[in-house]
């Protein structure tokens, strides 16, 4: 969740990036294939927030205001934790 500069930029911050995109796949084929009738899981319009979340914190982990992007990125978790009804 803590983006780098430009310049601090790491193979290992390239491949997260990498897997949170993979993940937000995940939750868009996932959307196509959930039950309609299931009471526990949240309904598409919440799970399309989920999958948009997790793009924002890809799109997020690297910029030159990192002070401004770790608050974006903070209300992405948000989101998500929300819609998921996660506790952190």
């Amino acid at each position: 969740m803590n983006p780098v500069k430009n310049e601090d930029v790491k193979q290992e911050h390239k491949d997260a990036s990498q897997e949170i995109r993979i993940l937000s796949a995940s939750v868009n084929a996932f959307i196509e294939l959930r039950s309609k009738w299931n009471a526990f899981i949240p309904p598409k319009s919440e799970l399309k927030e989920v999958s948009k979340a997790l793009i924002g914190i890809s799109n997020g982990f690297v910029d030159d205001d990192i002070y401004m992007r770790r608050e974006l990125n903070e209300k992405e978790v948000q989101t998500i934790c929300s819609v998921l009804k996660i506790q952190k």
